[in-house]
């Protein structure tokens, strides 16, 4: 399991993993995110409202297991900050991809 996101040093409201990538020429591992959902669940003071993010691409994509407030899709400062990212991180990553439309549910 690795970090979806790295901490810029601010307060994180919410949080996510990547669980269940697919190997070489094999099916995706569902059954590793089902796992981390079960473990987080057991611990609902550290690990609140945990969910697993639809993949937005193909159905062998991993899987993004979420917890914490749901995030707003289309606001990428808003994510940044429930996130914990720096405002000055924040706006650079916005200004790198302001081309980019975005156009899928986040979780």
């Amino acid at each position: 399991m690795a970090p979806f996101d790295e901490d810029a040093g601010s307060i994180r409201i919410v949080a996510a993993c990547t669980a269940g990538a697919c190997r070489r020429g094999r099916r995706p591992n569902w059954r590793e995110a089902l796992i981390t959902i079960l473990q987080l669940e057991a611990h609902t003071d550290q690990f609140p409202n945990v969910r697993q993010r639809k993949p937005v691409g193909a159905p062998c994509e991993p899987r993004t297991v979420c917890w914490g407030m749901p995030t707003p899709a289309d606001d990428r400062t808003t994510r940044g900050r429930l996130f914990g990212y720096h405002e000055a991180d924040i706006a650079a990553y916005g200004a790198e991809h302001s081309h980019l439309a975005t156009t899928s549910t986040q979780d």
